[in-house]
Formats: structure tokens, sequence, C-alpha cells
């Protein structure tokens, strides 16, 4: 089975770590050289009244898991259904394929469900289903669509999905074993398939919480009991993937589950073909989002491009390296496997998927980059510059303070800015301490800052050739202090006033 990616991502931001393409997984059962089937591909579950009423959420659960199997393109089954009008004993070798449930006691520890197989050679005679009535004493989940992380973690309170159960049990009853059936060497790479031997078996299928048979099932189904017909599409990503337990699914995941801006992390996907098609280069989008729906609209991060034959499995990992600075708290990825819709699709609603349980990306504490001396006058009101840290948006949001300054200097809490209403000239620079918190900690950083007595002798807001010529005519003269050029306030228009002049020479003095 062929099977190639391209990567076309932003910028380095996605790349393919590694990736597995299945090759006929399913297993099923043999009498001699003969596969065991249904004859006439039709088999009849009787329901136990007390356990599926008419009516009831046992029965349409049951019902629909029947359908799910009888929808399979490329694949001819039919179950049929027969209501008994009381509950009688089982009897796994009377003909009939009884479905009932009894108290967890009666069965082994930890069985949700079993199905016992009998058949007479080549044919199956009694498939018999038996349900725990109060699994773990947690009981069942009803929900037609249960979220993943309910169906992950069934206890302590959300109870086991009975649709999930149900339609392994009916692939076991039209004769599909498990896959993996556990015999498989070390390293052996599975897929996620309603057969998988551990609750939740394959899980769930695309962001909508879907339960379907999975791309392996359906290839086993076909060939059990081929069909004809049209040509159905039908593309899928997976809410659960393989793990290191054979047959343990879980849900898709980034691994690692938190980062700081700047890392790596590893996001899981499965994708599968559940229709009857071969696709070349079939597009998979992957996205960043803050809600847990993936929607185009959500950040692009980069795509991949995959042939994709009928029954096809894809399970690997991307690489994402986050963006330099992001803010603080939890991003969901995902992906949507055909995302401009280029591919006429039986379903629809089962093209993204999105990790279970967001990616956390932890906060930084601040650094404050270094902050250059600042020079101003004695004149008016001095605004010092905004701070800036190194992460702005990771490190947000902040608290400042000024730990160290003159007296009358303040900050702004929210922004740093450093401001003095009425500075005063000094030979001496001001040390500045400003401190930045957030909930992760804190820094400090120093600055210094001149303040240098304004020379501007005739206000016009500039040290210019006015205040040169001033000087100048004024030179050797006495004069009251501070007037008429005498800079130095000593009553004297000499050569220190001679020197601030020029050395402030095209200084504002606002």
């Amino acid at each position: 089975m062929n099977r190639f990616c391209r990567v076309k991502a932003l910028a380095g931001a996605l790349a393919v770590l590694m990736a597995c393409a299945s090759a006929r997984a399913f297993s099923h059962y043999t009498f001699g050289a003969a596969t065991i089937i249904w004859p006439g591909a039709t088999s009849t579950r009787y329901l136990s009244p007390s356990v599926f009423p008419q009516g009831s959420e046992t029965e349409q659960l049951y019902l629909s898991g029947m359908g799910l199997w009888e929808i399979v393109p490329g694949a001819v089954f039919n179950f049929d259904v027969f209501r008994n009008d009381q509950d009688f004993p089982i009897d796994n070798f009377d003909g009939f394929s009884d479905t009932t449930a009894v108290d967890p006691s009666q069965l082994d520890p930890g069985t949700l469900g079993i199905t016992f197989l009998v058949n007479n050679n080549a044919a199956w005679f009694d498939t018999d289903m038996v349900f725990s009535a109060n699994p773990d004493g947690v009981g069942w989940n009803f929900e037609t669509n249960p979220a993943c992380d309910v169906v992950a973690l069934p206890t302590p309170t959300n109870g086991y999905s009975f649709f999930l159960v149900a339609t392994h049990e009916l692939g076991h009853a039209l004769g599909l074993g498990h896959d993996p059936v556990g015999d498989e060497p070390a390293g052996f790479l599975w897929n996620v398939t309603t057969m998988n031997p551990g609750y939740p078996a394959g899980g769930t299928v695309g962001q909508n919480n879907i339960i379907e048979v999975h791309a392996d099932d359906r290839a086993g189904l076909r060939f059990l009991y081929p069909g004809s017909g049209i040509t159905q599409r039908d593309l899928a990503a997976s809410m659960f993937s393989s793990s290191t337990i054979s047959g343990l699914s879980i849900p898709i995941a980034a691994v690692p589950n938190t980062a700081l801006p700047g890392d790596s992390t590893f996001i899981i996907s499965v994708i599968e073909n559940f229709g009857t098609s071969s696709h070349l280069q079939v597009t998979q989008r992957f996205y960043m989002s803050d809600d847990p729906v993936i929607e185009p609209t959500d950040q692009d991060i980069g795509f991949l491009e995959w042939d994709m034959a009928p029954g096809v499995v894809l399970e690997f990992a991307v690489e994402v390296v986050l963006e330099p600075d992001l803010a603080a708290g939890p991003r969901w990825f995902g992906s949507i496997i055909d995302d401009r819709n280029a591919i006429v699709e039986l379903f629809e609603d089962n093209n993204a998927a999105v990790i279970c349980t967001p990616l956390t990306i932890q906060q930084l504490s601040p650094v404050i980059n270094p902050i250059q001396q600042q020079f101003s006058s004695d004149t008016g009101v001095w605004v010092g510059p905004v701070p800036v840290l190194t992460h702005p948006l990771n490190m947000a949001s902040i608290t400042w303070n000024l730990d160290v300054g003159p007296p009358g200097m303040t900050i702004d809490g929210s922004t740093g800015q450093v401001s003095w209403v009425n500075p005063v000239a000094s030979e001496f620079l001001y040390a500045v301490t400003v401190r930045a918190t957030n909930p992760t900690g804190f820094s400090t950083q120093l600055f210094f800052l001149a303040i240098d007595h304004c020379n501007d002798v005739t206000g016009d807001g500039i040290v210019d050739l006015l205040d040169l010529s001033q000087v100048l005519f004024s030179f050797g003269q006495t004069v009251p202090a501070g007037t008429s050029g005498d800079t130095d306030g000593n009553g004297v228009v000499d050569l220190t006033d001679l020197q601030n002049i020029l050395f402030d020479f095209g200084l504002p003095c606002p």
C-alpha cells in the first residue's frame, strides 16, 4: 500500500516526525481453510425486553450500532431484530442469538460485554451477547456523541459508552475478531479500530465525537461480506490514537502538553479513508485555536498532503514549533482533512479533529529589556520611556512599581512609564529602579537619569544663538542673579555662563 506526504508548512513550524500506514489488520475466524460467515450475510438478534424496552436508550443505541455496520460501503450485511416478549435464559447452543445484561458478578472482572461465538462448520450458528448491567459500579453512559474526556475517563463518574461497546460486540457477532489479537511481536504497530480489545476500542471520530466503524473494520467487513455498489468517498480524522499498550486507544494529544514560547510540541494525528476510492494529494491542514473547536478561521500553522487508498489508516506525529511569544494559557491543536472540500464526501462532519486536552502555554517571569540612560532638564515635566519586556504577550499582565527613585517621581502601574513633575537638577546621576510583577514572579531594571539645569536664557524653549548673544552681550557685567545670561546665579556673567551655554547648545528646554 503506497503512501507519501509532502510537508508544506509555515516557516518550518510544522514537520512530520513519523508516519505509519496500515496493511490488512482485521482478524476473523476460520473453519479449516474456510472463513466462518453468516449465510446470506444476515443475522437475527433477539433482544431481552427488560434490557432493551422498545424505544429505550439502550434499544436505540443498540439499533444504531447495527446500522453502523450495515451502511459500510463496499460490503453487504444485515442485522434483523426480534423483540422477545419475555427474558429467556442464555443458551449458547440453541441457535438464537440473544442479547441481554447480567450482574457484573456473573462475568469475569472488568468485562463490559462478551459475545459467545458458536459455529456450525463454516457458518455461524449462535452468537449470544451479554453486557454487564453495572460495569465497575459506575454504569453506562448513553450519550450518542460522548466527549473524548468522557470516553477516556469512564471512572469514577462518567460511565462507559454503551454505544461504543455495543458497536464493538456487534462486530464480533458478524464474525470479526480483535485487532490486534494479542500475539503480535514486540514493537508491532497497530491501528485504532472498532475491534480494539481494550475500552474504548477505536473511540470517537471527528471533533463532533461521532461513533463510526473504523477503516480496518470496514476492510474486514468487505472481506467477509463483499458487496458492489457505487463508489463512495469518506475521509475521517480520528479523536483517538494507539498507545504503548497493545489494543488500548487513547485520545489524540500534544506531547508534551505544557510548553513555553519557542518550544516544540508534537501533535498526534490519525486520519482514515472510510470510503471505497483512492485519493491523491489530500490536504490535511493544521490549526491552533483558543477554544476546543477547530475552524478554518483559526490560526493556520501548516499542512500536509497524502495519498490515501481505501481502508488506509495513517497515524503520525507532527512537530510544531511555537511562536517566540505567546500569551499564557490553553491552546488546542487540531486538523481538518480536505479542508477546502475538494473531495465530495458522503459525510463531511468527521473531517476535523482536535486534541482532547489542551496544550498549556506556561507563563514566564518578567524580564525587562535594558533601559538606556535618560537626559532631561529641570524645566517642565520629565516623562520616561515605556519599559519593554522580552516576551510582552506571555508575561502579561504586569503590575509595575517604582522601587528606587528621587522624591516626587511616580510610575504608571499598568504601563511602567516613570514621570517626574518637578525634576531637580543635579551634578550627579539619579538611579531609578522599576519592578515588573506577574503571577509567576518579578524582575527589576536599573537605569540612570541626568537632570541638568536649563540654560535657556531667553526662555524660547531652546539653547541657541539668541542665548549665546545674550551672554556675550552681558559678558563681564554684574547683573541681578539669574538674569541677563547669569546661568549659575552668581550675579556675574562670566566664563562659567559661557561654558554652560556652549555645553547645552542646541538642547531643548521644555
